[in-house]
């Protein structure tokens, strides 16, 4: 009888069949989260790669229309129209330069010789979401990260 447990044994122990998908079982998990971690990574740098185009093409128009009304604050809507975001989160900032030296007012003037520059910026703002959600995972519930990132798409000029 004892030898008829150990024939079924070691028949146990050298059958290799079910092997594959054992190391398949084991193997599938980190694989998955890898590939959905790198469909929101992506994601995210398209998404930033848009706020930046946005932002580039509002700064175009400063520089082809010019100050519209003596102001720049056209751009703030152009930028909210471009990038599909609301107003509240474009930011638009507008500064003189005396020497290199940021001045308090943009319409203001530098004295004597100092080289003037004047420039405008537009930033925008933009909280993603990783489409894909770990709450479900064993252990990823609690990670930092993956809560909304700020995105922000920048760009800057010299209007004068």
């Amino acid at each position: 009888m004892a030898s008829r447990y150990l024939a079924i044994l070691r028949f146990v122990i050298s059958d290799v069949r079910g092997a594959s998908l054992i190391e398949m079982a084991l193997i599938f998990p980190p694989l998955a989260l890898l590939l959905l971690g790198s469909v929101d990574l992506a994601s995210g740098f398209a998404k930033r790669m848009a706020l930046e185009q946005a932002a580039a093409q509002t700064i175009q128009q400063a520089i082809v229309q010019g100050p519209q009304a003596s102001n720049y604050d056209y751009l703030i809507q152009s930028a909210s129209t471009t990038s599909g975001q609301p107003v509240s989160n474009i930011s638009l900032d507008k500064w003189l330069e005396c020497d290199g030296t940021r001045q308090t007012s943009f319409e203001g003037d530098c004295s004597g010789q100092q080289v003037v520059a004047r420039r405008v910026a537009i930033a925008i703002a933009y909280q993603y979401l990783p489409p894909f959600d770990y709450s479900a995972v064993p252990g990823l519930s609690s990670v930092p990260g993956l809560t909304p990132v700020k995105l922000m798409g920048s760009a800057r000029v010299r209007v004068q």
